[in-house]
């Protein structure tokens, strides 16, 4: 079997394997079975070189341009195993794996992104083999752009430190790689010094993370601070805030901004980063939470305190607002302030404005019954009084219904339509009720 698979692959040229993705096929030779008789055997090889070169050279850099590291091990993925037999398979799969890197392959050469899944700690072991995929990738992988590592939503898990085995590799792979993205989700006790290890980053993305409280002081001087051209902070702002002197990152070239304000105490935090990219700023996304039938108080939102027409540079607005199971659409007039304030006109050209909402099936007929004056702000002639350079305005609505099992499509398309009507009726005036050319009005109901 060895020598007909050695043979087989040393049939095929170097330029020919430089277009397919010969990495795919040497792990599917070795799941062959070992009892196939020698004519099966050789048939089976032939069938993995013909799939091959079905991939171009286009198609290969797609397929193996993203690398996912999980602690799930698809041979034992269904099936009871033993912690121990858990432990070595993963550590088999993150050894091959580094072997791959390290290999005379260009397989590393195609790697962008890498998604690195703790659902434990146990991946942050030093026994685990991550080490040595870190090592590989830090050496070789001298295209890699994007880093994510996501943790346990439930149980958040630790960012490993000095005195953890995995945390040189790690540190040494941040310091290594010109990433351009950083994404970190739902992570406790990271360090702040996270950007200075990699000055390149661009985009930093943080969901539901909190930062190690006990920093060293002497490790926070760094003479040229980060420069972020996208901010994406979800479930986090206020940690953020908090330990933004000390992540050493500059915000005047800020040009995306993205914050999920889920309450009063987020809003102050949330009011200092936007002024502190004002100069900058392109794209402001402010998603909301409103909880149950009750709306935020309007002082508890950034909105109330923040002047658009001081962005000079602020073209795409966009509000997200997501409810939790209500009988009626609550109102927006404390949310579309935003829109209605500004002291001189601005430079707005879109305005998107995303309503997630769910409604029990008797309740839809009257989601709307408060006939909300506040929509009438989101009419094109009255923006643009504030925003004359404005070219778009959308509104979206996804709404979601305990439908019957029953002809559900049918009922999702009229309730739809019958909901579109609603809105467009509040947005425009009876005489005007032909949908304006720059307004667009979408409705889902899932």
């Amino acid at each position: 079997m060895a020598s007909s698979v050695t043979k087989s692959l040393a049939s095929i040229s170097l330029e020919e394997r430089q277009h397919f993705p010969q990495e795919l096929i040497d792990l599917l030779i070795e799941h062959i079975h070992q009892g196939l008789e020698k004519n099966e055997a050789r048939n089976a090889l032939e069938a993995c070189t013909l799939v091959s070169r079905s991939f171009s050279a286009k198609s290969r850099k797609h397929l193996l341009s993203a690398i996912v590291i999980s602690e799930r091990v698809p041979d034992l993925v269904g099936r009871r195993s033993h912690w121990s037999e858990s432990k070595s398979a993963l550590r088999q799969q993150l050894e091959s794996l580094s072997c791959l890197i390290e290999s005379n392959s260009d397989f590393h050469t195609l790697i962008r992104k890498v998604h690195i899944q703790v659902g434990s700690q146990t991946l942050f072991g030093g026994s685990s083999g991550l080490h040595s995929v870190l090592g590989a990738l830090a050496s070789h992988a001298t295209n890699l752009e994007t880093l994510w590592i996501t943790g346990n939503k439930i149980f958040p898990v630790s960012w490993p430190h000095s005195e953890q085995l995995i945390a040189r590799p790690l540190n040494n792979l941040l310091s290594s790689v010109k990433f351009s993205h950083l994404r970190i989700s739902s992570l406790s006790d990271l360090s702040t010094d996270i950007l200075m290890r990699c000055p390149s980053v661009r985009s930093f993305h943080l969901v539901s993370t909190t930062f190690r409280k006990t920093e060293n002081a002497s490790s926070q001087s760094i003479s040229h601070p980060t420069s972020l051209e996208q901010l994406d902070l979800q479930l986090c702002i206020n940690a953020f805030h908090e330990n933004l002197s000390h992540l050493n990152i500059d915000l005047s070239n800020l040009r995306r901004l993205r914050l999920q304000i889920e309450d009063h105490r987020d809003s102050s935090s949330a009011r200092d980063l936007i002024e502190g990219a004002r100069l900058s700023l392109r794209s402001l996304e402010l998603q909301l939470l409103v909880p149950y039938q009750l709306l935020i108080p309007a002082h508890s939102l950034p909105e109330a305190s923040i002047d658009i027409s001081r962005f000079p540079k602020l073209v795409n607005l966009r509000l997200r607002i997501h409810t939790k199971m209500s009988r009626v659409m609550p109102s927006m007039e404390e949310i579309f302030v935003l829109l209605t304030h500004p002291t001189r006109p601005t430079r707005l050209r879109s305005i998107e404005i995303d309503l997630n909402a769910s409604v029990w099936l008797p309740e839809v007929p009257h989601f709307f019954e408060n006939g909300d004056p506040a929509w009438s702000v989101l009419d094109p002639d009255n923006l643009r009084e504030k925003h004359p350079l404005l070219q778009s305005v959308s509104v979206k609505l996804d709404l979601r219904v305990n439908l019957p099992p029953r002809h559900p499509g049918l009922m999702r398309e009229d309730m739809a339509r019958s909901l579109k009507s609603t809105i467009l009726s509040f947005i425009l005036p009876p005489s005007r009720r032909s949908i304006a050319a720059i307004l667009n009005v979408d409705v889902i109901v899932s």
